[in-house]
């Protein structure tokens, strides 16, 4: 039997069953053939999430630390490890000169850089037009005390300060449609 993005959370962390569907959900209304960009990518609930709904992907991972968990998880869930690579390094410096446009950019990363994540990837014009920027770790009634960090002040003050149209909001999940 194959491994599913479900199959690597218990319901509620990392991710919740319902922010995986709202992830599939968002990857449906991109362009055939994106590219996403999964920033936090840990052990690959994300990345499974998206290349479920989207075998047609091409995934740039981007994390601190070299987690071979999640090739691991890609391939047990029977998809090409070469529809992932893993660049090591902060995504905020990473972002500004990052080489190609994505579809998609999910952050799931530094809960005190979210706002450093935005700048770095979606102001600089690292997301094509009509693309999406999703986050995680949004809370608007406050962080759990396991989680920590600036995300929602950061979301709330990039969107006050961009007007995009959110899109969709499940649990820790929300998104914007880039104009």
């Amino acid at each position: 039997m194959l491994l599913s993005a479900k199959d690597l959370t218990d319901g509620k962390e990392p991710m919740s069953y319902a922010e995986i569907e709202c992830l599939q959900k968002l990857a449906r209304m991109i362009p055939d053939e994106p590219t996403i960009v999964n920033i936090g990518a840990a052990t690959g609930v994300s990345t499974l999430a998206f290349l479920e709904e989207r075998p047609d992907c091409f995934i740039f991972s981007i994390d601190v630390l070299p987690c071979e968990e999640e090739l691991q998880n890609v391939m047990k869930g029977g998809h090409e490890r070469k529809k992932v690579i893993r660049l090591l390094g902060d995504s905020k410096k990473i972002g500004p000169s990052f080489p190609a446009k994505c579809d998609l950019l999910f952050i799931d990363g530094d809960h005190w850089g979210a706002g450093k994540d935005l700048e770095a990837w979606v102001d600089t014009g690292k997301v094509k037009p009509g693309g999406i920027v999703a986050l995680h770790d949004f809370q608007p009634d406050g962080c759990a005390p396991n989680n920590p960090g600036s995300v929602t002040e950061d979301v709330i003050a990039w969107r006050e300060r961009t007007g995009y149209e959110k899109i969709a909001e499940v649990e820790r999940v929300i998104a914007f449609r880039v104009p």
